[in-house]
């Protein structure tokens, strides 16, 4: 999952980010601002 907001508001906006391991360049085209050569969490799943 992936959360993202514009500074300054409460306004947030999920995604699921599951597939962005094999295809980091989609996380880019979804959040072009984004600064490059951020480092992605392992994918695992959490039971609960």
């Amino acid at each position: 999952m992936v959360a993202v907001r514009k500074p300054g508001t409460r306004d947030w906006k999920y995604f699921d980010g599951a597939g962005l391991r094999k295809q980091p360049e989609m996380l880019y085209q979804l959040v072009p601002e984004l600064e490059r050569g951020i480092s992605l969490p392992p994918n695992m799943v959490e039971l609960l």
